[in-house]
């Protein structure tokens, strides 16, 4: 039972270290995605991509070591959130990108299929941090529902991962 309460962790601290070594090892193409995305007006380029992968990296290393991964499942879940803004942004301004999401560009971002990804991450990232408070279920229903929803949306996040991006 304690293997399935741990596989929100596993997914998400694998897509926040996948995605944070590919933005450092294609960074040219990562700073060509955050053009995209932003004008730098306040903050440079730099400034932005050093804080993302920086954050991607910290919330992986919290997550999969458990230090205080409830904190950072919240933190994953508003990271989501923003980048999902961001798609959102893209699509009505009727702007064609490339985001760079997890390393070299191939090509335009499929947005819809970006944003239905980034919330299935959510949806994990939530059932982490209900998992992270709340590991004494008081029946097993819930925790057969649990182990059900996490290991749906982890398929499906995973099919998305490797087929749509």
């Amino acid at each position: 039972m304690g293997f399935f309460l741990i596989i929100p962790s596993i997914i998400i601290s694998f897509v926040l270290f996948s995605s944070a070594f590919s933005k450092f090892f294609s960074y040219k193409d990562f700073i060509i995605a955050i053009k995209s995305f932003y004008s730098p007006k306040y903050i440079s380029l730099k400034t932005i991509s050093i804080m993302v992968i920086s954050m991607e990296l910290i919330l992986a290393f919290s997550i999969s070591l458990n230090f205080f991964s409830s904190l950072a499942y919240i933190l994953c879940s508003l990271l989501f959130l923003i980048f999902t803004v961001l798609f959102i942004k893209s699509i009505l301004r009727k702007q064609e990108i490339a985001c760079n999401c997890f390393g070299i560009q191939r090509g335009l971002t499929n947005i819809k299929m970006a944003i239905l990804r980034n919330l299935i991450l959510i949806c994990i990232s939530i059932v982490g941090y209900y998992i992270t408070n709340y590991d004494n279920f008081s029946s097993s229903l819930v925790e057969i529902t649990c182990i059900l929803i996490t290991s749906a949306l982890a398929l499906i996040s995973i099919k998305y991962l490797i087929y749509f991006n």
